[in-house]
C-alpha cells in the first residue's frame, strides 16, 4: 500500500511530486501533511529490509543528486542494520544455548522422579516465558497432570493436579502421540478440539 509499499515490492526508488494527488497514496493519510515524497529501499542483495521515506512541503521534484545521495545512504544503512541484526541473533543464540546448558545441569542433578518433574517446570520459564504450565505423564493411554505451575496463584492447583484424560479422546494429545511432534495452538477458542476445564477460560494459547 502507498509509496512505501511499492518501493518495498519493486526494490526501486520512487518519487511523486504531490502525494495527495497521487492515485496510489495510502488511505491512512487523509490530510495533506506534505507534498513531494521520495521512497528508497533498504536492500541487502535482493532482500528488502525496509524503506526510507523523505517527505517535504516544497513543490516540485527531488533532484537526481538528492535521489542518488539518499540511495547511497540507504545502501550503507541497510548493511549496518543487517550487521546489527546478525550480531543480536548471535548473542540471542549464545544466551539460549547457555540457558539450555544450565537447565540441563539442574535437571540431571537428581534421580528423584518428583524432583525432576518439579525442576522441569521451574526451569522451562527460562526458555519460554508463560503464565502457567502443566506436566502430564502418560500410562495405558491416559495422560495425568502430575505437576503444574501458575495455578496456585489462581486458587486452581488442587483442581488441576490429578486431572486425567484419555489421549484418544483429546485432539491435541492424540495428534502429538500420533506424530511425535510438538503442537502449537495460537487461539484455543478457535481450536475445535480444545478441552475446556471449568475455571480456566483465561487460557488463550
Amino acid at each position: 500500500e502507498g509509496l512505501a509499499g511499492r518501493v518495498a515490492q519493486t526494490g526501486q526508488p520512487l518519487m511523486v511530486e504531490d502525494y495527495f494527488a497521487w492515485e496510489g497514496r495510502a488511505k491512512v493519510y487523509v490530510d495533506p501533511l506534505f507534498l513531494r515524497v521520495l521512497g528508497v529501499p533498504l536492500k541487502v542483495g535482493h532482500r528488502i529490509l525496509g524503506v526510507i521515506m523523505i517527505d517535504d512541503n516544497k513543490p516540485g521534484v527531488f533532484s537526481e543528486d538528492e535521489v542518488r545521495l539518499v540511495s547511497l545512504f540507504a545502501d550503507q544503512a541497510a548493511v549496518a542494520l543487517e550487521n546489527a541484526r546478525l550480531y543480536e541473533a548471535e548473542q540471542d543464540q549464545r544466551e539460549f544455548v547457555e540457558t539450555l546448558r544450565e537447565v540441563s545441569a539442574v535437571l540431571v542433578s537428581t534421580l528423584d522422579a518428583g524432583a525432576v518433574l518439579d525442576r522441569i517446570l521451574d526451569q522451562i520459564g527460562r526458555v519460554v516465558p508463560h503464565d502457567a504450565a502443566t506436566l502430564m505423564l502418560i500410562e495405558s493411554g491416559v495422560a495425568r497432570i502430575e505437576k503444574c505451575r501458575g495455578y496456585a496463584e489462581r486458587g486452581q492447583e488442587d483442581m488441576i493436579l490429578g486431572l486425567h484424560f484419555r489421549v484418544a479422546d483429546v485432539s491435541n494429545l492424540r495428534t502429538m502421540m500420533d506424530t511425535r511432534q510438538p503442537i502449537v495452538i495460537p487461539d484455543v477458542e478457535a481450536y475445535p478440539g480444545w478441552v475446556q476445564v471449568p475455571g480456566t477460560g483465561w487460557i488463550r494459547s
